[in-house]
Order: C-alpha cells, then structure tokens, then sequence
C-alpha cells in the first residue's frame, strides 16, 4: 500500500484527526467527542489526564455543548506544548511518588465540599424544574428502578406504585450556567475542571451522582499537579492564554 507522509506538525495531526471523525464536515463536534480523541492521542506527547482537562477547559463551547474544530485546531497546539513542557519539567524537579491521601482531603475541606455540593446540586434541580428536557432522572417505583431520559410522565412501575423522581443529571450547558451562579463557592478555574472531570455521555449530559467524590477528587489532583503555580515562566504563558481566551489579540490590546 501507499506510504502516507507523518503530520508536520501538532497542527497538522489535529486536523487529521478531527477531518477523520467529522465525517460529514460540519466543522464542530460534541465536548464529549473532543474529549474522548483527546484522551486517546495526547498521553502519547506525555500529557496526563490533569493536563488533558486543562486544556479542554479553554475550548470555546456554544450553548449545545459543540467546539469549533478549527478555532481548537489553532488554539491547541501552543497550549499543548506548554503543558508538555510544565509536566516534563514537573516530573525532572519533583520526587516521585507523592501521594495524598483521600483522607486528607476530607480532613481539610469536608465541611466547605459538603456545602458547595448541597448549593450546586440545589442550582442543578433549579434550572432542570425550568424545563425537564435539560435533565436525566433515576425513575423509582416501589421496588423497580427505571430510567426515563427526559423526565417525562409516563406509565407507572412494574409493581403499579407511584414514581418517585431523581435528577441524575444535566446538559452541560445548564451545569455551566449552574457552577457560574455560585462565585463564591466555586473560582472559574475549578468550575471549569470540574466540568470536564465529571462523567459525560454523548448526548452532552453531565451525571452528577458521586458530585462529592468528584470534588474531593479535583482538591486532591490541584495538589498534585501543581505545575503552574511554581514556575513564574509558565504562570506568565497560563495568563497569556486566559487574557486570549477573553480577547486579547496579537498586538496585546483586549478590549474591556
């Protein structure tokens, strides 16, 4: 067969990939779908799942959850590069090894997680009670537990009970708007990981059944992965990015 020429460049792998799974050439796909070929083809550039999530925090998403493939295609690889050579340099200067224990986490922040929890989930049901399309719900009936994908009124269980209904989880749209409403419990920086650290599934729903663990999981994995923080070099080029995602153009003018 043919010889097929290796990518010149980040760039042009990206592109590759994306022209591959946009079969249709609409140009933008599912959060969901980036994510899952991201996962897939950056461990390979030494990238950890930490460093993954980072960078699809600063993807663009319109209000159904899609990312303009070539706004990301030219946005990404800068990033990438940075965040290879901030884990590169993390894993030269840093012992190995470290670990902390869950426990740790609950001991410093259960009381602060439970409340963040107990205000977001509130914030979930409250733009789902708006309209039951935004949401999945765990459907109980006496003994019978069934799924109904929107929430909608339907038949009773198996056992003729009444239907006791759960919200499950929500479109990412409206978990975004939900994580925002709540500045003083939530910085944008973890807002934006915890949305990319929570299950999703392909239609873009959020579940947000194990919301404490996740962000026990999220306090334990800022610790951890740390980069930014200890080097001013790549603290300056985190900010760089920050201001361009909010407008910043080549010239260094952003308007305000």
């Amino acid at each position: 067969c043919d010889m097929v020429a290796p990518p010149a460049s980040l760039t042009e792998l990206l592109s590759h990939i994306f022209d591959a799974a946009d079969e249709d050439g609409i140009g933008e796909m599912a959060h969901y779908e980036v994510a899952r070929l991201m996962m897939a083809t950056l461990p390979g550039f030494g990238l950890e799942s930490w460093d993954i999530n980072h960078l699809l925090s600063h993807a663009r998403e319109n209000d159904a959850g899609f990312i303009n493939l070539k706004k990301f295609t030219k946005q990404a690889p800068d990033l990438v590069l940075s965040l290879r050579e901030q884990r590169l340099n993390f894993r030269k200067f840093s012992p190995q090894g470290i670990e902390i224990p869950i426990e740790s986490v609950r001991h410093c922040f259960e009381d602060e997680i439970k409340a963040l929890v107990d205000e977001l989930t509130k914030a979930f049901e409250a733009r789902a009670a708006e309209d039951s399309t935004r949401g999945l719900y765990q459907v109980t009936s006496g003994s019978t537990r069934l799924m109904d994908e929107h929430g909608d009124e339907g038949a009773l269980g198996a056992d003729g009970g009444e239907k006791a209904q759960t919200l499950v989880a929500l479109h990412r749209r409206y978990c975004r708007d939900s994580v925002a409403s709540l500045p003083e419990r939530i910085s944008p920086q973890e807002g934006s990981m915890i949305l990319q650290m929570l299950p999703e599934d392909e239609n873009g729903f959020l579940g947000f059944e194990e919301l404490t663990e996740a962000f026990e999981n999220l306090r334990m994995e800022a610790l951890l992965n740390a980069v930014v923080a200890n080097d001013l070099r790549s603290l300056r080029k985190h900010l760089v990015f920050c201001a361009r995602r909010s407008g910043l153009d080549w010239t260094g003018h952003m308007k305000l």
